[in-house]
C-alpha cells in the first residue's frame, strides 16, 4: 500500500532548519520522489537540547507531505524524553552485567535487548 505514493519536501525549509533528509525506499521521477515501499525517509537533526532537536525534527516533518497517501512518522525511534531515558537505563544495565561477569571471570552471556522492549540474558557457563 505504500508503495508509488508521492512525497513532496520542502528542501530549503528543511535545510534552513538544519535537519538532513536520508532517502530509504524511495525514487526519483520526473521531478517528484515516489515511494518504493515503507520507510521512505529518514529526519535527522543535531542540537544542545532536547527540546530544541524536538521543535526543529517536528518542523522538518511538518514539510514533508504526500497529496495521495496519510503519511506517517515514528516517534519511537529518536524518541521522546521519556524513551530515551527508558533506553539508556536498559543500556546501563546490560553493560552493568556484561562488567560484572568479566570482573567474575564468569563464562559465555548473551543478553538480548531491543530498545524499548525486554531485557532477556543467557547464561552459557
Amino acid at each position: 500500500m505504500a508503495r508509488g505514493r508521492t512525497i513532496t519536501m520542502d528542501m530549503d525549509k528543511i535545510r534552513r532548519l538544519g535537519c538532513e533528509v536520508y532517502f530509504g525506499s524511495v525514487v526519483e521521477e520526473g521531478g517528484l520522489y515516489k515511494t518504493l515501499g515503507s520507510r521512505a525517509v529518514e529526519v535527522l537533526v543535531v542540537g544542545s537540547t532536547y527540546e530544541e532537536v524536538y521543535e526543529r525534527i517536528e518542523n522538518c516533518i511538518a514539510s514533508i507531505k504526500s497529496p495521495d497517501w496519510q503519511l506517517i512518522h515514528r516517534r519511537d525511534i529518536g524518541g521522546g524524553r521519556e524513551l530515551i531515558e527508558r533506553r539508556i537505563k536498559d543500556a546501563e544495565r546490560v553493560r552493568a552485567v556484561y562488567r560484572w561477569r568479566r570482573e567474575h571471570g564468569l563464562g559465555r552471556v548473551r543478553i538480548d535487548w531491543v530498545p524499548g522492549g525486554e531485557i532477556t540474558i543467557y547464561d552459557y557457563a
